[in-house]
């Protein structure tokens, strides 16, 4: 179809597409407040300058961007995997809510503006080093593996497993009580504003390298960072900021 637009709908409906019909959209949508969905995957495939409102009730599993359009949310977005592969998307101060992946890949030269809502996801992937990725003052929720291939982000939570992945720029970059983390061994994230690791005694915040034996590197130019009930291994602090670990164990290195 080219759009999809529910306004006026009453009664309630629900609109089902599972696994094997996904729905092709060339236009815009507009799903209003008013309708029910259990759809597992919707392709935008257009061209030009289109919103998306999914509504509020249901989800949609796999959201995808194939076209060459600029596409901007019109509403909170709940799902399996948001995923584009070409044109823009903008996230438009909405929160996007996955299960899985928050991701760009197919190294095509496309671009994210995150917005200054909240990102929720068990893996953040950008694939291509053409993509343009526009932080702004968007919130990363990160549970497990985070691939930003090199860009700056503003505010990154990890979470559970949380781990990062290449060397990334962050305004601020926080650490979970309870988060047992990862930084890529040779790696260096860079920290503009605050980096963030207080745990509890019971919640410690873990952090170490992929590697054992080989460092990861934080660097902060300046100001103080006060650790608290971390565990570290194989980690270098530099820059030119304090950096304090207070009821800390070090794992060596």
């Amino acid at each position: 179809m080219r759009n999809f637009d529910c306004t006026g709908a009453a009664n309630t409906p629900t609109l089902n597409a599972p696994y094997g019909n996904p729905m092709q959209i060339f236009g815009y949508v507009n799903m209003t407040d008013g309708v029910n969905k259990t759809i597992n995957n919707i392709d935008f495939v257009g061209y030009g300058a289109l919103d998306v409102d999914l509504g509020t009730m249901g989800n949609v599993s796999y959201p995808s961007f194939w076209g060459s359009g600029s596409w901007t949310l019109q509403s909170d977005v709940s799902c399996a995997t948001f995923a584009m592969y070409k044109g823009s998307v903008d996230l438009n101060g909405y929160d996007v809510t996955c299960g899985i992946d928050f991701k760009e890949g197919n190294f095509n030269a496309s671009t994210y503006f995150l917005g200054s809502g909240n990102i929720y996801c068990r893996d953040f992937i950008i694939q291509s080093s053409n993509a343009t990725i526009n932080s702004e003052t968007a919130n990363i929720h990160c549970r497990r593996d985070f691939k930003g291939q090199g860009f700056s982000y503003y505010h990154l939570t990890l979470l559970e497993e949380g781990s990062i992945y290449q060397s990334n720029e962050f305004e601020i970059l926080e650490f979970a009580p309870g988060v047992l983390s990862k930084i890529e061994a040779n790696s260096t994230q860079t920290i503009n504003q605050s980096l963030l690791a207080e745990g509890t005694p019971s919640l410690p915040v873990s952090i170490s390298s992929t590697q054992s034996g080989v460092q990861a590197t934080f660097n902060k130019s300046s100001g103080v960072v006060d650790a608290l009930y971390v565990i570290l291994q194989d980690n270098n602090a530099t820059g030119g900021a304090t950096f304090n670990a207070t009821q800390a164990v070090n794992n060596g290195n």
